[in-house]
């Protein structure tokens, strides 16, 4: 659960305190899943994102498989998973997909 959201720390201690949406990341993932929800190809949106120079979680081109994978992950509905299975229950961030039907829908 990296991409999307950028950690905040302790000036004092150094330690890490939350998890906060990255203001830039967060909403390429809330264009990149009302994207897919309206019908939009994962490779046509993994081109665009390319072609504007976005860059991918580990610094390169964008996948369209990869993006759809990205957008169903739980955390970016505020939910937590153990041991593969997703939880009913909330995590302790904010989620960056506040619908957890159109997250479903991805």
């Amino acid at each position: 659960m990296n991409y999307g959201y950028r950690i905040e720390y302790d000036p004092e201690t150094g330690k890490p305190v939350r998890r906060v949406i990255d203001p830039v990341e967060g909403e390429i993932v809330r264009e990149v899943a009302h994207r897919l929800l309206a019908g939009e190809s994962a490779s046509s949106i993994a081109r665009d994102l390319t072609d504007r120079e976005v860059r991918n979680p580990r610094g390169g081109r964008w996948i369209g498989g990869n993006i759809t994978q990205m957008v169903q992950r739980p955390a970016y509905a505020g939910l937590r998973v153990h041991n593969g299975q997703t939880l009913d229950v909330p995590g302790t961030w904010e989620p960056i997909l506040t619908s957890i039907g159109d997250w479903l829908r991805c």
